[in-house]
């Protein structure tokens, strides 16, 4: 699956320890302002240093989104407006900002919070049931309870 991701998605995945199972399973792609966004100060935060790397290691890919009009006249800006740009018929966002997914969900764009890029892991037997419940668990603090829950319900359901 290729996954284009924004800055919110890649470092909560990042954080949760998610990213490198994600990176070895996905084709995951971000736009250039999303790099510059999650690896400025990458002597100072790990996490940011990690992303680099993944980048330098070609692990997560960086594209220069194509100029949209129509994205653009639709006012979304920033590092958001690379996603949606760099997305294509045979991608997916991820994202996990709410007005961000509303927008995409209005628009018929599939997209994929990071508890939902866990669960993805699962069904599709990269990963196992006590692997996602432990990734999940260290994403707990960084999404919505509701989020949360319904990706463990997803997880205790697998069969």
């Amino acid at each position: 699956m290729k996954l284009v991701m924004d800055s919110d998605s890649l470092i909560k995945l990042t954080k949760a320890g998610a990213k490198e199972i994600v990176l070895n399973n996905m084709d995951v792609y971000i736009p250039t302002l999303v790099m510059s966004e999650t690896t400025q100060n990458k002597e100072k935060f790990p996490d940011a240093l990690k992303i680099h790397e993944n980048i330098n290691r070609g692990l997560l890919m960086v594209k220069n989104p194509p100029e949209s009009p129509f994205v653009k006249n639709l006012g979304i800006k920033g590092g958001e407006a690379q996603v949606l740009m760099l997305h294509d018929s045979s991608s997916a966002i991820s994202s996990d900002d709410a007005k961000f997914l509303n927008f995409l969900e209005n628009l018929n764009i599939p997209y994929l919070t990071p508890a939902s890029v866990i669960v993805f892991l699962l069904k599709k037997r990269a990963i196992r049931k006590e692997e996602s419940r432990r990734l999940l668990g260290n994403l707990k603090e960084f999404v919505s309870d509701e989020e949360y829950h319904l990706a463990m319900d997803e997880v205790e359901n697998d069969k």
